[in-house]
């Protein structure tokens, strides 16, 4: 059976598509080739887990209205204690910090809080699948 070419309207809406796509990434600062390259690292944490830490949906949402530059201290006001710190990434800045926080509604999912110098910085999700 022959392929049927794909018709002008066709593709003007699959450049559409690709273009707010685009344009999503961009406003919200979001890179999924980032997030994909740091998903098969696996677990990395280091020292003693918190065995019973989980992240709440109310928790999750505060940290939302946190912008970045917040001490880690103010943070951990809000989120309590992590679940685990995460050894450094190779090549990252030794004054860079990630504590990870399983969330309560899918633990499989880890929120990564990230810190430089005691600084927030961001946040990601880890998952675990």
């Amino acid at each position: 059976m022959a392929e049927r070419p794909m018709s002008a309207r066709t593709l003007q809406f699959t450049i559409l598509c690709s273009m707010i796509l685009v344009l999503i990434g961009l406003v919200t600062g979001l890179n999924p080739l980032s997030l994909l390259a740091r998903n098969d690292q696996g677990d990395r944490c280091q020292g003693e887990t918190n065995g019973d830490r989980t992240l709440s949906r109310r928790q999750l949402s505060q940290l939302l209205d946190i912008p970045d530059g917040q001490s880690r201290q103010e943070l951990q006001a809000v989120l309590q204690s992590p679940y685990c710190q995460l050894a450094a990434l190779e090549g990252t800045e030794p004054a860079t910090r990630e504590d990870a926080y399983p969330l309560e509604f899918d633990p499989q999912t880890w929120l990564v809080v990230q810190y430089e110098s005691d600084r927030y910085t961001g946040y990601r999700f880890h998952f675990r699948r």
